[in-house]
């Protein structure tokens, strides 16, 4: 269930696009295919920030039926060519981390209590690779779980709203906290994936803020969930993101609220959670390489994966000795030349 509800989170931030388009150029909803290219490149333009993002978010879910409430943290690391998640995924005693970097793609179970017990779990030759406890390439996973407010579906925003069986049936502003949000009232069928055939009917409002690169603020839809092309589950979703302002001008997910209220077809029994996760994100652009790799866990590198080693600091420090040395004897030489050159 919690990985559903974790999928239907990124599933939420894309259709912004169709907001911006639909507002700026006042066109129909029959044309809303036609999506405006300065909101693309908005949304190009995060994507290309968000590889700065690091950090964490820790996330509660309480089960509004049993009462019961479990939660824990994820961290994330990366940069331009690597990323890596770290998280217990429920597990109390070990934690899952999924690195990718331009060599290869892997996954480590590391014990908690003790950091130095690693296990490799899986690698592949190749940083786009899916790690078995991701849902997508580790690349693609960070971006929706840092960024969900620009994701939909588990995909960025402007891969969504380019799929034909996406809709929008109306378009409108509505006031929120002294600000005006573009609503889209929309429905969508896509499959799921996955190894078995699940197919998910959507239909409901999507709120997205102009002001802020037209990132999603809030969803109401329900959803009907076939496997098998039988119904399973039909669950209602209302999501709500808090977002800061960045010196970089995009916005940066704080907070993220999730209520679900649902139906079970095949338990015959009523489910729903609300989920809230807080994140502790910041910005920076300086972690090296070598922290992706399975030589930062103190595991073997794959076969045939070398990695260029950089100088040690003390080979500086003792070439700028050397230079300066030299520079001394030259100046040295210099100055016992010129009396004798003046006296001739």
């Amino acid at each position: 269930m919690w990985c559903r509800i974790d999928y239907c989170v990124g599933v939420i931030g894309s259709i912004v696009p169709l907001a911006a388009m639909l507002v700026t150029a006042s066109c129909s909803v029959a044309q809303v295919r036609g999506i405006d290219d300065s909101v693309i490149e908005q949304w190009n333009a995060y994507h290309t920030f968000s590889r700065q993002l690091q950090g964490k978010a820790a996330r509660t879910a309480t089960g509004l039926v049993s009462g019961h409430t479990y939660g824990y943290q994820s961290s994330f690391r990366q940069n331009r060519e690597c990323a890596m998640i770290c998280s217990p995924l429920g597990d109390q005693a070990f934690e899952f981390c999924m690195l990718a970097n331009p060599r290869y793609t892997a996954e480590v179970k590391r014990s908690l209590s003790d950091p130095g017990k690693v296990l490799l779990q899986f690698v592949a030759p190749t940083p786009d690779a899916t790690p078995p406890s991701a849902a997508s390439p580790v690349g693609e996973a960070i971006f929706v779980e840092t960024s969900p407010h620009f994701t939909y579906c588990s995909k960025k925003l402007a891969e969504v709203v380019t799929d034909p069986a996406f809709r929008v049936n109306n378009v409108t502003r509505v006031p929120s906290d002294g600000q005006e949000l573009v609503r889209l009232d929309v429905s969508y069928v896509y499959d799921v994936g996955g190894n078995v055939k699940k197919q998910s009917k959507r239909k409901g409002s999507l709120y997205f803020d102009p002001k802020r690169k037209w990132c999603l603020r809030k969803v109401t839809e329900s959803e009907e969930l076939f496997v098998n092309g039988a119904p399973d589950q039909t669950t209602d979703w209302t999501t709500e993101y808090e977002v800061r302002d960045h010196a970089s001008g995009f916005p940066i997910i704080v907070k993220q609220t999730i209520t679900t209220d649902g139906y079970s077809h095949r338990s015959k029994r009523k489910t729903g959670a609300k989920i809230q996760i807080d994140y502790e994100l910041d910005t920076t652009d300086k972690m090296p390489n070598a922290d992706f790799t399975l030589s930062a866990f103190g595991l073997p590198e794959p076969v045939g994966v070398t990695w260029e080693r950089p100088t040690p600091t003390y080979v500086w420090v003792l070439t700028a000795a050397g230079g300066c040395g030299l520079l001394a004897l030259l100046f040295r030489y210099l100055g016992r030349r010129k009396p004798s050159a003046s006296t001739a």
